[in-house]
């Protein structure tokens, strides 16, 4: 939002502006919107452990295989066509899910004191 408002305009930031909401635009609308969440909540984690616990949990979600990081990697890197077809934008809830912990099935990352 504050990028589109600065594209817009015409101050020295808006070429910048402009050029980072095209490659924006090429990006995993998943991956963003997880991206954007990650940030806020990492602000508000108490300690080291519960942040490295946050990212643990993302890196074994983020990289499912109907997900978007292989499609990316497949994209880019294998059949080097640069034309990722990316999932839809997630709902707010999606998004969280990426968050919430684990379950029985995977052990969550836990530290020795």
């Amino acid at each position: 939002e504050n990028l589109e408002v600065a594209a817009a305009g015409s101050s020295d930031k808006a070429e910048w502006a402009a050029k980072t909401l095209k490659t924006l635009g090429r990006m995993s609308p998943t991956a963003l919107a997880v991206t954007t969440e990650q940030l806020v909540n990492g602000l508000e984690l108490p300690s080291i452990d519960e942040c490295l616990q946050m990212e643990f949990r993302l890196a074994l979600r983020c990289a499912t295989p109907d997900g978007d990081f292989f499609e990316g990697v497949r994209a880019l890197l294998m059949d080097k066509d640069n034309s990722p077809t990316w999932n839809a934008a997630p709902a707010a809830s999606d998004v969280a899910a990426y968050f919430a912990p684990l379950g029985e099935s995977v052990s969550e990352l836990t530290f020795d004191a």
